[in-house]
């Protein structure tokens, strides 16, 4: 029986857009999650046909992929690579948010 959906973000969380191929250990880490009964939703703005045709090439294992706007409501938690968790209070999300923007290079 299927446990919990976890959405994953598809760029720099699981694929390695730059370099096009997968994170490394991102396979692996998916193949754990289903065996242990979760399912795996990749969420992205890409184009969705370009995320499977990447998925079937490398052997990526996926249970669906959003492309709809906004967020999935019904996952159990998102993973990405620009997250900051809320942990319910708004003055120190506000510092860890200036610590992470001031760590990032400019564009």
């Amino acid at each position: 029986m299927a446990k919990e959906w976890i959405a994953i973000d598809w760029d720099n969380t699981l694929f390695d857009t730059p370099n096009n191929r997968p994170m490394e250990g991102a396979r692996d880490a998916l193949s754990d999650l289903h065996e242990r009964g979760h399912r795996v939703l990749i969420h992205s703005a890409n184009r969705k046909e370009w995320i499977v045709k990447c998925c079937d090439e490398w052997d990526i294992r996926y249970d669906g992929i959003w492309d709809q706007p906004g967020k999935p409501a019904y996952v159990a938690c998102f993973i990405d690579d620009r997250a900051i968790q809320f942990r319910g209070n708004w003055s120190d999300s506000v510092k860890e948010v200036l610590r992470f923007v001031a760590d990032r290079p400019s564009s």
